[in-house]
């Protein structure tokens, strides 16, 4: 996975890729990522 630097201050981006899947909920709990929309 590559990182990449953005021009905002802790902004940055990862590529993604199929061997992600393994290790999604590892991330989305670490990084407190929401990937499922939620109603208002």
């Amino acid at each position: 996975m590559a990182i990449t630097e953005t021009r905002y201050r802790n902004l940055h981006l990862g590529t993604a890729s199929p061997d992600l899947s393994d290790q999604q909920g590892k991330l989305e709990s670490k990084f407190k990522i929401n990937t499922k929309p939620r109603r208002l």
